[in-house]
């Protein structure tokens, strides 16, 4: 994979590119078609319409959770003239579930803490708003896994949107445009025909998009463990797209069987995706 052209700040939007140079098989992704980014900062109405008068892009696959959207953003999109899908990609309670029999110990030990803490003061409500905030954003290793294997609803949700709207520039981001953006990219990349290779590499640059923004990601993440700057996780960590594809491989075989057996999309959506997104070669 080249070093990508189109890196852009539009607005308050960063870590914002075309995925035009993740190399494919078969062919090249459509220029300026497929975008990913970082929200975190969004203003709101002028971000959007910087997105659509100057990158064209005619709808938002939002992969935040509920907490992240501000109050009516969908509807404030769809009155600038852009389609908006949110796609909250990590359950609360199928959260908690795969935190018990994956989660190390010591954090465990921690949760068990704060809900004795909770119920000591009569505050539990507050614990479940804060683990429904933070259930999107704890290391990988312990919870961006639970998209693959238990978000079906949320993973076919936004990939039929995307076979519906792809036709026309699309982009699809989540706070930082790092992890769960890397995740579902790499999953429309393998889909597209790109190597994990390429997807890693492509996923990677966000170091490199973030780096003017550390202070601002370390702090947002250090909130939710590591090391005490937050540093650790504000950087991509190849080992959640290699843990990907080896799940895949060992359970489905390819993608197209993991998108159609356990997302749940047709072959027409994933053929229907690919026309509209590849300017294929014979």
């Amino acid at each position: 994979m080249s070093q990508p052209r189109n890196e852009y700040w539009v607005g308050n939007i960063y870590n914002f590119r075309s995925i035009e140079d993740v190399k494919v098989k078969n062919g090249k992704i459509k220029p300026n078609h497929i975008f990913r980014g970082g929200f975190f900062f969004n203003k709101g109405e002028e971000d959007i319409k910087k997105l659509n008068s100057e990158k064209g892009i005619c709808s938002l696959v939002d992969l935040r959770s509920s907490d992240e959207v501000p109050s009516g953003f969908g509807e404030m999109v769809n009155k600038c003239g852009v389609n908006f899908y949110n796609a909250p990609l990590i359950p609360f309670w199928r959260s908690i579930f795969y935190m018990i029999f994956r989660v190390p110990f010591k954090v465990m030990v921690h949760c068990a803490y704060l809900i004795l803490s909770a119920i000591l003061t009569l505050r539990f409500h507050l614990f479940v708003g804060a683990m429904k905030s933070t259930s999107t954003s704890l290391p990988l290793g312990w919870y961006y896994p639970v998209i693959y294997h238990y978000g079906q609803k949320e993973l076919y949700g936004l990939f039929k949107f995307i076979a519906q709207h792809s036709d026309k520039p699309f982009i699809f981001y989540c706070s930082f445009g790092k992890d769960r953006t890397g995740l579902i990219g790499c999953m429309l990349e393998m889909l597209l025909g790109a190597s994990l290779d390429e997807c890693i590499t492509d996923y990677k640059l966000s170091d490199r998009s973030l780096k003017d923004h550390l202070i601002v990601a370390k702090d947002h993440f250090k909130t939710f463990g590591g090391d005490e700057k937050g540093i650790d996780l504000a950087k991509t960590d190849s080992k959640l797209l290699i843990d990907f594809e080896h799940f895949i491989k060992k359970k489905y075989g390819t993608i197209d069987n993991y998108l159609v057996k356990f997302v749940g999309l047709t072959q027409q959506d994933i053929e229907t995706i690919r026309t509209n997104c590849l300017l294929r070669t014979e």
